[in-house]
């Protein structure tokens, strides 16, 4: 049996409901080296279905009144001068809470409507280069370095300042050898090259005690892929 002191998660919850909206344009340019691709969308959620904490390892799922999200993504991708090739995309999101009363860990609730919504920062964007060459008449090396960055994201609908990731940035590079058909192939990459800290997730025991999922740290690899 369960002991008595531990809160209980509901037996059901309602099926969440969306409408969603969107535009978008794509378009070539400069003699089809240049490719802008770009969104304007807008969600309007009722019964949003809300992972909600009662007790350290016990999670609920719960029913917000309502959201709304609305956003711009723009995507690019650019050929260069020679074997060079650029491209990324940048993404704005105002995810709300429209009409929510939350309920945090020691059971008090608070009316949350306003508050950003879960993992689900303000500005995202990635930015890439690569290059491509041969090496003799069959074999093929291309090179590539990467870069990642996010505005804050909350993990509770409190949007307090404990249980969040404040805006950070990730940097790769990664290295691709093999043959022009793409049989086979040597990779050697690096993630998170400056071993930046962040965290994923949080955790917490009411009133003081937080713990958070770390993100993954630098890697470094070699692997080797085939293909039929």
């Amino acid at each position: 049996d369960t002991p008595p002191n531990i809160p209980q998660a509901t037996s059901s919850f309602d099926p969440e409901n969306v409408k969603n909206y969107e535009v978008g344009i794509k378009s070539m340019m400069w003699d089809r080296r240049l490719r802008i691709n770009a969104d304007v969308f807008y969600m309007d959620y009722t019964n949003l279905q809300v992972q909600t904490p009662l007790a350290p390892g016990i999670y609920d799922i719960r029913n917000a009144a309502s959201a709304t999200i609305r956003g711009l993504e723009v995507e690019n991708t650019t050929r260069l001068a020679g074997a060079i090739e650029a491209g990324g995309h940048v993404t704005w999101l105002d995810a709300t809470y429209d009409q929510y009363v939350a309920v945090d860990l020691g059971g008090a609730t608070s009316d949350v409507a306003g508050n950003r919504l879960n993992n689900a920062p303000e500005w995202a964007g990635r930015l890439w280069v690569a290059w491509t060459g041969s090496i003799g008449n069959a074999q093929r090396l291309t090179l590539i370095g990467d870069a990642t960055a996010e505005s804050t994201v909350y993990y509770t609908p409190f949007n307090d300042g404990i249980q969040r990731q404040r805006s950070y940035g990730l940097l790769g590079v990664r290295a691709e050898y093999g043959p022009r058909n793409r049989r086979w192939s040597i990779n050697a990459y690096v993630r998170n090259v400056t071993d930046t800290n962040y965290i994923m997730a949080t955790f917490g025991n009411s009133p003081a005690a937080f713990g958070g999922r770390p993100g993954a740290p630098r890697q470094v690899a070699i692997e080797f892929a085939a293909r039929r």
